[in-house]
């Protein structure tokens, strides 16, 4: 800790006591968890002070996707690095990771998809040029920072699986067609989990906290089984925790 004194003790409880709201949700230690998490954070370049949000965009994950927290640091290990240095936020790259295990792709290839698609958006072949002319889609910063937005605009433009094989390869198609159908299924999939994920970082709401307790409390804290139900009402206990959401 670079802190001195109390301050130095304060944090070192506050984390913790984050790491133990983590290991209850996961079913990881709480060494473990808090290894993960901060493997996370040092990607994105988050500061100590910016724990608890990370932690309750993390959380956000458990309530609304099939992802769990190994799944994520998996996904994390492979695409984090390659979407910090875009500028993508980190809370996207978790409802991709969450929307890509809903849609049966595991974390490791979903993250090594989306590292490959990313990088080949940065270096394109001829052969991928030629398609984003063809569909009318534009790479530009805007894009290459936000999953959201790349996806939306290939969705929009009617981007069919040969198109994503050229565009971005076999394996990176992968991962990035999954993002591109949820626009198509009447739900805004990704973009619209990474705004709640966001808020929930943003807004202390303390979402993990509140999850860690409930798993506590479960019937002899069989947390992995009782979060299958809990999945069911997750929207409902997210949205009553961040009323804001609601329009």
């Amino acid at each position: 800790c670079n802190r001195a004194g109390k301050e130095c003790q304060a944090f070192g409880k506050f984390a913790g006591q984050a790491a133990s709201d983590m290991a209850a949700m996961s079913g990881m230690s709480p060494e473990k968890a808090m290894e993960g998490t901060l493997r996370i954070m040092n990607q994105f370049g988050k500061q100590a002070e910016d724990l608890s949000g990370v932690n309750d965009a993390l959380a956000a994950t458990f309530v609304t996707t099939t992802a769990t927290m190994p799944d994520l640091i998996q996904g994390f290990k492979f695409a984090g690095g390659q979407a910090a240095r875009l500028g993508i936020p980190m809370e996207e790259v978790a409802a991709a990771i969450g929307v890509l295990k809903d849609k049966g792709v595991e974390a490791g290839m979903a993250g090594r998809g989306l590292n490959v698609a990313l990088s080949k958006l940065l270096n394109p072949t001829k052969k991928a040029q030629k398609t984003l002319e063809d569909l009318g889609v534009t790479i530009d910063q805007q894009a290459l920072s936000s999953l959201a937005e790349l996806t939306f605009r290939l969705a929009k433009a009617g981007a069919n699986a040969q198109d994503m094989g050229n565009i971005f390869s076999v394996r990176a198609a992968r991962a990035m067609g999954p993002l591109v159908e949820a626009w198509r299924d009447g739900s805004e999939g990704a973009k619209d989990m990474a705004r709640q994920m966001l808020e929930a970082s943003n807004r202390g709401k303390h979402l993990a906290s509140t999850l860690a307790k409930i798993a506590e409390e479960a019937p002899d804290k069989q947390w992995l089984k009782f979060k299958a139900a809990l999945q069911k009402v997750g929207q409902v206990i997210f949205e009553q925790l961040h009323p804001e959401l609601i329009q």
